[in-house]
């Protein structure tokens, strides 16, 4: 190898097919946001592979999503493969998270991060625009907290300043009405039907999970509980120590594993606009096969730019 073909570094598909190799695994790529129609392309992608590894990698970037496109890409290739890796290399949140419970094992990279369970909704009069369902359990708890404390407050102050005068009966409830006209116009710009919306959508991440679980092996149910309520906001980072404590199988990139990210570069850091759904490994070649010229090539992954790396939807 030249100087020159040093400071390149190793090709994508030559690092690809190591992993490949390593983990007798294909290697998938996806980056963008999760949603359809590209998880219905990401398992026609699977169905269409002529020759199978029995393993997947998948190497996953991506802002989240929807959970039902998550479910079913984690599914295909719970379905599809014998294990299946999931390899973080920069962002891979909300859905990503999701997909990543249908992991059997998670590898982590220097860049790589998980975020909470955190299913994302449209927002009302907007066509593209997400909110996070943490945003609304955050605020009504937020809010709960701050009345109770405003009544304490009220009815501490009216017990100590009527000085035995007022008995404790009145002054709950002049503490009471104090608090429910304080916080009355703030409750009432909350649309239950929008509070029930992000409850059923916490729900849905959550039955995903328990289905997910039983073929990973890779979490309990505390675990996920954890990951769905525990965290304060949709851009929380949940790297390999924090990621460590929630999963039983997570470690850090072998060399040839440390090749492919170092390959992918940015592209395996910021997600695309559009998906980019592809393998980046070969197929296996089949022994009555004379010359590895004639399997298929792998696509090379052409590198882009780094796009903004905001964490959003």
């Amino acid at each position: 190898m030249s100087e020159d073909d040093e400071e390149v570094g190793v090709p994508i598909p030559e690092a690809a097919n190591r992993v490949a190799e390593s983990l007798d695994a294909d290697v998938l790529f996806y980056s963008g946001p999760i949603e359809g129609p590209y998880d219905r392309q990401f398992t026609a992608l699977c169905r269409k592979r002529k020759r199978k590894r029995k393993n997947a990698v998948l190497v996953l970037v991506t802002l989240g999503g929807d959970a039902n496109a998550a479910f079913r890409i984690a599914r295909c290739l719970q379905t599809k493969y014998e294990r299946f890796f999931l390899f973080a290399t920069g962002y891979c949140k909300s859905a990503g998270t999701l997909i990543a419970l249908g992991a059997h094992e998670i590898i982590f990279a220097d860049d790589g991060e998980l975020g909470p369970l955190d299913v994302q909704m449209f927002k009302e009069d907007s066509l593209w625009e997400t909110r996070s369902g943490l945003a609304v359990n955050a605020a009504l708890s937020a809010l709960q907290s701050r009345a109770y404390m405003a009544w304490e407050s009220f009815f501490l102050e009216t017990e100590a300043g009527s000085q035995g005068a007022i008995t404790v009966k009145t002054a709950a409830e002049i503490a009471t009405n104090l608090t429910v006209g304080l916080f009355a116009p703030l409750y009432s710009q909350i649309d239950p039907l929008h509070v029930g919306e992000a409850g059923r959508a916490m729900q849905i991440a959550s039955h995903y999970g328990f289905r997910l679980m039983p073929c990973s092996g890779n979490y309990d149910a505390d675990s996920l509980k954890h990951l769905i309520t525990h965290y304060p906001s949709h851009e929380f980072v949940i790297d390999q120590e924090d990621a460590s404590t929630i999963f039983e199988r997570v470690r850090p990139p072998s060399e040839s594993e440390s090749e492919l990210a170092e390959a992918l570069g940015d592209a395996g850091i910021a997600p695309e606009d559009v998906p980019r759904i592809m393998y980046l490994s070969a197929e296996p070649r089949d022994e009555l096969e004379e010359t590895p010229e004639e399997q298929e090539k792998p696509e090379e992954l052409a590198l882009k730019p780094p796009q903004i790396l905001a964490v959003k939807g």
